[in-house]
């Protein structure tokens, strides 16, 4: 079981009902009911008993339930006390926004490379032949789009051109949710091209988006302290991407 099935499991617990967990981790219900599945088969317990209400802890889930928190928390911990960098990008509609809030936080922003847009698509989509494509030809299809934290304007968006229009949009949290919507609806998403081949192999596929933009994409440091060892290594291995 992974560490986002634990969230999931709390949240359920915390909602008392899987619709409205779905709703706040902005994932489907049967894919949420699906993740239940998968731990409760993993972990050869029922966690939730259905009732009219929505879903309650099962006495074997309250105890499992207590685990699941301690790990999410010591997980918690390590990412704050050992995360000493953050990864992202500058653009023209975000960069003055992002550079006062650098200011405000004692941070600097190191530029690694820059990217022109892509879009990801499934290798089966109806674009999939295109050599480049426009903001005009993606209308027909969802955009999806990843939903981090509590920001969710223009600003701090993590694809590019969010502010524009879009006739059907898709919102998740969770990654593994968007490949498979990129596959499964025809929906894209808009990115720097740089896609891990582990997450789905040779499905997805990027072509460049023929838009005025430029990603600046590099990573942010408090202004007091220096990359640790392991820091200095993931920047290494982020600079192959160089252009």
């Amino acid at each position: 079981m992974t560490l986002q099935q634990l969230k999931y499991m709390i949240i359920v617990a915390e909602r008392g009902s899987i619709t409205e967990a779905a709703k706040e981790l902005y994932i489907s219900q049967p894919s949420l009911s699906g993740a239940i599945k998968e731990v409760e088969k993993e972990s050869g317990i029922t966690i939730f008993s259905r009732c009219r209400a929505g879903v309650a802890l099962t006495k074997e889930g309250m105890e499992f339930l207590g685990y699941a928190r301690q790990v999410v928390q010591q997980m918690e911990l390590l990412e704050s006390k050992y995360s000493d960098l953050g990864i992202l990008y500058l653009c023209n509609s975000n960069e003055n926004v992002l550079r006062k809030l650098f200011e405000e936080y004692n941070l600097n922003f190191f530029e690694l490379f820059t990217a022109t847009p892509h879009i990801f698509i499934g290798k089966d989509h109806p674009l999939a032949k295109c050599a480049s494509v426009r903001l005009d030809d993606l209308k027909p299809y969802p955009r999806l789009s990843f939903v981090q934290g509590t920001y969710e304007s223009s600003n701090y968006s993590e694809e590019l051109f969010s502010n524009e229009p879009a006739e059907r949009s898709i919102k998740v949290s969770d990654r593994a949710a968007i490949v498979n919507l990129m596959i499964g609806l025809d929906g894209y998403t808009i990115s720097s091209g740089i896609f891990p081949k582990y997450l789905q192999g040779d499905s997805i596929i990027s072509i460049p988006l023929e838009e005025d933009e430029v990603m600046h994409i590099g990573y942010i440091l408090n202004k007091d302290k220096e990359l640790s060892e392991l820091g200095e290594i993931y920047v290494e291995a982020l600079k192959q991407y160089q252009t």
